[in-house]
């Protein structure tokens, strides 16, 4: 790669790490990324906000004619590295996060326009790289969580799992519907390791659906055939991960752990708490557990483990270990004895409402919030409030207080209430 070239797909991966889930310079990813943007479109995407912007305003910000970069974000959008949408006759585009995103983009469906095989040899590395990983799940919000399998909560607690935490609620209520290659399990296939579970699986609904539709991206299905998704997922022992909103989510994943990166990390890396875990907890019945173990065998993260006992009689026994289970039922599911069950967590994790609550979230605890907010280069206020929010946020009374979850929600609902009063909010409300 020549000097201006690497110059180029450097600064686009440090605009991606503008982002909430960032990007942080490493070699693998440069190289990625030049294998699936030209050093024109790259040095676009470096100047486009971290929010929707129309084509008028674009064209000011990068310099490049209205038409010309209309046929440029076209083009980028059918290949992924855009995202567009249209409001009341006006199209708006914003370029695509790392992570979910441009990493799943290039291998969501097979392709011929860019080398995939050796796109998944990198990306691949890149599950190895910490410091890659840690930009992608470095903070306590994450955009995935663990719901759990349908009938595996206690039925005594039946009543308190919410519509969001349901996926078949999530797919009846959806006004579109997607589903596309599994990026994880195509990646280990171009990389010639073996998986056996499906390929085509992974979902998506609504907004997200519909520019992947749109765009020949995934494959436009109806809601009974969602459903069985779910159903034969399930059957599989696969952890359901959705988007991490109560309002309108964007996807559900259906992971395994010898494929998906999410479940990979999770156990390879204890620092990095790759996905948010559902608001149960498995619990063994002692008085009918026989120690037979396929609970431990088919336990994603690890969590369960046989334990030697001596009353009322020696065996082994399945002990959990609370602090690494998922709440995902998959143990539920593979016990034959009826001794396992989903309860309630003492402590409820809080789900953010929408997609721009969580991104918010996300870049409060990464110190990305200034790019998420002044996001207009070309606006005094906006440079301004940058280099302010930045320098407030990094004081150390300020982020002791921000610790606490209460200022956070207030802090958010102000933030958010601002935005939404702007055309760009209006935009962003629906989605």
């Amino acid at each position: 790669m020549s000097g201006h070239h690497h110059r180029a797909y450097h600064h686009l991966e440090k605009r991606l790490d503008a982002y909430p889930v960032g990007s942080p310079s490493a070699p693998f990813f440069q190289k990625v990324l030049s294998l699936i943007f030209s050093r024109e479109e790259a040095e676009v995407a470096t100047k486009m906000p971290c929010q929707l912007t129309d084509l008028s305003h674009l064209s000011r910000i990068t310099g490049v004619p209205s038409k010309k970069l209309q046929n440029m974000l076209e083009k980028m959008a059918d290949r992924g590295l855009v995202l567009d949408l249209e409001r009341e006759g006006k199209t708006y585009y914003l370029l695509t996060p790392t992570v979910p995103g441009i990493v799943e983009m290039t291998l969501m469906r097979v392709r011929d326009d860019i080398p995939q095989k050796e796109i998944a040899e990198l990306l691949s590395h890149g599950q190895n790289d910490q410091g890659f990983l840690r930009a992608v799940f470095g903070g306590k919000t994450q955009f995935g969580r663990v719901i759990p399998y349908e009938g595996t909560v206690a039925e005594k607690y039946h009543h308190q799992v919410a519509s969001y935490e349901r996926g078949e609620d999530v797919i009846r209520e959806a006004r579109a519907i997607s589903v596309t290659l599994c990026y994880c399990r195509h990646e280990k296939k171009l990389s010639e390791e073996e998986c056996t579970h499906p390929l085509e699986v992974c979902t998506a609904f609504n907004t997200a659906a519909e520019f992947l539709i749109r765009h020949d991206l995934g494959r436009k299905i109806e809601k009974e055939e969602a459903l069985d998704i779910l159903a034969r997922t399930g059957e599989l022992g696969m952890v359901h991960v959705i988007d991490n909103v109560r309002q309108r989510p964007t996807f559900i994943c259906h992971c395994c752990s010898c494929s998906c990166g999410i479940m990979r990390a999770f156990r390879a890396f204890e620092e990095f708490p790759t996905v948010v875990s559902s608001n149960y907890r498995a619990r063994v019945e002692a008085e009918k557990c026989i120690g037979c173990g396929r609970c431990a065998r088919a336990c994603p993260v690890g969590a369960i483990n046989l334990e030697k006992i001596w009353e009322p009689k020696a065996g082994l026994q399945a002990e959990v270990d609370n602090s690494v289970c998922i709440g995902c039922g998959v143990c539920v599911k593979s016990c034959r004895k009826d001794a396992l069950r989903l309860e309630p967590r003492k402590e409820r994790k809080i789900t953010p409402e929408t997609t721009f609550h969580r991104l918010a979230l996300m870049a409060m605890e990464r110190g990305k919030l200034a790019d998420l907010v002044f996001y207009d280069p070309t606006k005094m206020t906006h440079r301004l409030g940058k280099i302010m929010v930045k320098s407030f946020l990094k004081m150390p009374l300020l982020q002791r207080v921000m610790l606490q979850q209460e200022f956070n929600s207030r802090f958010l609902d102000f933030i958010y209430a601002g935005i939404r009063r702007t055309e760009m909010g209006r935009v962003l409300e629906e989605l």
